[in-house]
């Protein structure tokens, strides 16, 4: 097939394309950086022409692009796409709901909300490892010199700008907002946020941010509610450095700046995704997954790229990786703060369980998360087989 694909930049397009071409289609492949992803004109018009142009048989991307979506409907092509992020947007979706669009969605909690919006040619489809690609990077020398160590995290804290939100609410509003995240963070597997910022509570905000230095241009409940998960998110990130750095050698991949209290840790402005990063998780005793907590119950392409890569996986608790995989034995799950204290202890003085459980997890990855099952699923759904 003559397959059009568009690229956001994300670093699951190079392994999408090359187990396509493998497979036999001729793909092109269309970077482009939106203004906006629901509306965007001229993506519009730019995959208008190009569909018109050419002749493609279908359209994919990773997410969900209205324009595209748009576009595809009027030239009669298929649009298949499969998100990588939550949330993907329900009421976007539900603005742009066309026959030629098959969203495949890689949260299971995200799936069954669209399910019961009844929004149709909406599927469940996890994300995908391309092991043999990680498979090749072998760490040398110097490598082994800079990336070995008990325990690393590779990703953002997600300095947003919700202390500036805080500032511009009322006192009683700031206090409220603030006992949510502490709440959220205790609780794993469950949105408390998304249930208790309502829409409604979230539009009595929006006049207190009037005259602040508050972004109000793109101000909704959702953004709102996705900058209260990222603070949630910041805090445990920023905690389980901490905690984890006083008894063990901990290396912090980010181009962010290190938290107070975290002298001991050995910080590098993060990792190339394609040659560093796998180094980075073959040689780090554990690997730390703290999800973006508006992925609700999704397996995080990170969770999987540690696991495809032969590495531990160390993560807080998602629903996915515990139906997916078994705790103690192909990843080590907690579900708060002391537990993860407790279990880096446990596994980094039983350093053989640790390789047991990477050995387990690859093989799992290899057979279970792999592209070629993915993309015949997607065509095989979408009726092109």
């Amino acid at each position: 097939m003559n397959i059009l694909l568009y690229d956001l930049v994300s670093y699951t397009q190079k392994d999408l394309i090359y187990y396509l071409e493998r497979a036999g289609h001729h793909c092109r492949n269309v970077v482009y950086i939106p203004g906006d992803t629901e509306r965007d004109p001229f993506l519009e018009h730019k995959w208008n022409r190009l569909l018109k142009e050419g002749s493609y048989d279908i359209v994919i991307s990773f997410n969900f692009f209205a324009p595209i979506a748009k576009a595809c409907h009027e030239n009669n092509t298929k649009y298949l796409a499969w998100t990588y992020d939550s949330p993907c947007g329900i009421n976007a979706v539900k603005r742009n709901c066309f026959d030629t669009t098959y969203l495949f969605i890689f949260d299971k909690k995200e799936y069954n909300d669209f399910v019961k919006e009844g929004i149709p040619q909406v599927y469940y489809l996890p994300l995908a490892v391309n092991t043999a690609r990680l498979d090749r990077v072998v760490p040398d020398r110097f490598d082994k010199q800079i990336f070995t160590c008990d325990i690393s995290f590779v990703g953002r804290l997600y300095l947003n700008n919700i202390g500036r939100f805080m500032e511009a609410v009322s006192e009683e509003d700031s206090k409220k907002i603030d006992a949510l995240i502490e709440k959220q963070r205790t609780i794993y597997g469950k949105n408390i946020i998304s249930e208790e910022m309502t829409d409604e509570y979230c539009k009595t905000l929006l006049p207190q941010l009037a005259g602040s230095d508050f972004n109000t241009d793109t101000f909704s409940p959702l953004a709102l509610r996705n900058e209260v998960l990222k603070e949630v998110t910041r805090r445990d990130r920023t905690e389980l450095l901490r905690r984890l750095s006083k008894n063990h050698a901990f290396t912090f991949f980010s181009p962010d700046p290190l938290p107070e209290h975290c002298e001991k840790i050995k910080k590098i402005d993060g990792v190339n995704y394609y040659t560093e990063m796998p180094c980075a998780f073959k040689l780090s005793t554990l690997n730390i997954n703290s999800s973006l907590r508006s992925i609700e119950s999704a397996i995080p392409l990170r969770a999987l790229d540690i696991m495809g890569c032969g590495g531990v996986l160390f993560s807080a608790f998602q629903p996915e990786i515990d139906e997916y995989f078994t705790d103690g034995e192909e990843c080590i799950l907690f579900r708060s703060m002391d537990e993860a204290v407790e279990k880096a202890d446990h596994y980094l003085s039983h350093i053989d369980k640790c390789k047991d459980i990477a050995k387990k997890a690859h093989a799992k990855i290899e057979r279970d998360f792999n592209y070629p099952d993915r993309i015949q699923t997607m065509f095989e759904t979408a009726g092109l087989l």
